[in-house]
């Protein structure tokens, strides 16, 4: 199956789940965090990594964003799948590991290689569309294939935390 960006998988995607105000699951972190603080949404910048040959990155509006997230791309090339659809977030971390936006905004410019994506969901894999599987699944099977954690990659997996939301913040 091709992911082609104008095709029906990859931009129903766009249209719909990445650019919804509401997650999938109502339960998840995002709405726990985005109802204790509704400001969050604006803060994310939520980027789908598709791979079908080459790597691109997609804002959450649908905007190719490959050549601003570059050294994120060409990590995304090196991952052992012929084809794929990551959902994560692009951050940058400051000096205790917690995302910077305002040094997010400055390393688009003058520092690309701060930029990390952080995936926390597999859409598609090497031909089968994965949004029907269950979440912890779907993570698994993104876990696999960004393989361990390497702190010079700039792929990293974002796992999360098991419990009430409400507790967790």
């Amino acid at each position: 199956m091709s992911l082609d960006v104008q095709g029906s998988l990859v931009a129903g995607i766009t249209r719909s789940r990445f650019c919804s105000a509401s997650p999938a699951d109502p339960g998840s972190g995002a709405a726990i965090r985005r109802r204790l603080d509704p400001r969050a949404e604006a803060r994310r910048d939520r980027t789908i990594l598709v791979i079908d040959g080459a790597a691109r990155a997609f804002t959450r509006n649908g905007y190719d964003w490959s050549s601003r997230y570059r050294n994120v791309v060409e990590c995304a090339n090196r991952l052992p799948c012929r084809s794929a659809i990551l959902d994560g977030e692009i951050i940058v971390q400051g000096e205790h590991g917690v995302s910077d936006l305002n040094a997010l905004r400055g390393a688009m410019a003058w520092e690309p290689h701060r930029l990390v994506y952080f995936g926390f969901d597999l859409i598609h894999l090497d031909g089968q569309d994965l949004r029907r599987r269950p979440l912890l699944e779907r993570k698994a099977s993104l876990a696999e294939l960004l393989g361990p954690p390497d702190p010079f990659c700039r792929l990293q997996f974002c796992d999360h935390p098991a419990g009430e939301g409400a507790a967790l913040f």
